[in-house]
C-alpha cells in the first residue's frame, strides 16, 4: 500500500509505513478508518457545498 506523499504531511504517511513495516493488523485497520473518515469528511463537505 503506497500512498503519495504531500508537501509538509509527512506525518500522513507514517500510520502506513508503520503498517507496513510491523505487519500489525490493527495499525493498518487505524490507518483505514483514518482514510475513510477523511474521504467521508471530503464527501459530506462538497455536499454541503452543493445544497448552497
Amino acid at each position: 500500500l503506497l500512498l503519495p506523499g504531500g508537501g509538509g504531511g509527512g506525518w500522513q504517511g507514517l500510520p502506513a509505513r508503520v503498517a507496513l513495516v510491523t505487519g500489525d493488523p490493527a495499525a493498518r485497520t487505524a490507518w483505514l478508518l483514518v482514510a475513510a473518515l477523511a474521504a467521508l469528511t471530503v464527501l459530506t463537505r462538497r455536499e454541503h457545498y452543493h445544497h448552497n
